[in-house]
């Protein structure tokens, strides 16, 4: 959703085996733990750079730059993101949150038609009978690599913004 100032996103995940990261350091915390993404991209070949946000539902992020193919650049930080996490007693957990649009259209993210070159995704990790963490992937566009990546271009859709002038 879109109010005119800020691009809101919320994520409802039935999980039945929550796997967070108990590391202590934020990326490592958000990379280590069942989390949501959200990837956008100026081009849809991901020719310019393009940017991510992993949320875990404790609060913490992995946001970065990305230049195809997977070099990032963790120092960046998205401006202006707010969300936030609640687990429910069944392990079950909802992240909500807002991104201004300014941000996006300063990061040339939405075009003039209000669309934005997006890829929505989800990390989906259990914990195995032997003590080790599998770790999944599942995608709102399902790009039909060999090997599952969603850094590539295949891998993002187009969100389009309606009213967007």
């Amino acid at each position: 959703l879109w109010d005119g100032e800020r691009f809101h996103f919320q994520f409802d995940v039935e999980d039945n085996d929550l796997v967070l990261d108990e590391s202590g350091e934020p990326h490592q915390a958000a990379l280590g733990s069942d989390r949501v993404e959200i990837f956008f991209s100026p081009t849809e070949d991901l020719s310019e750079p393009y940017f991510g946000i992993e949320m875990e539902p404790r609060g913490a992020v992995y946001d970065y730059k990305g230049v195809f193919h997977r070099q990032f650049d963790d120092s960046w930080e998205m401006e202006g993101l707010e969300f936030s996490g609640e687990i429910s007693e069944s392990g079950n957990y909802r992240v909500t949150g807002h991104i201004p649009i300014k941000t996006l259209t300063d990061l040339q993210c939405i075009d003039s038609n209000g669309e934005m070159v997006a890829g929505v995704y989800r990390a989906e990790f259990s914990h195995l009978p032997n003590g080790s963490i599998d770790q999944n992937w599942i995608a709102w566009v399902d790009p039909k690599t060999e090997v599952p990546d969603f850094h590539v271009p295949a891998s993002f859709g187009r969100l389009v913004f309606q009213n967007w002038q």
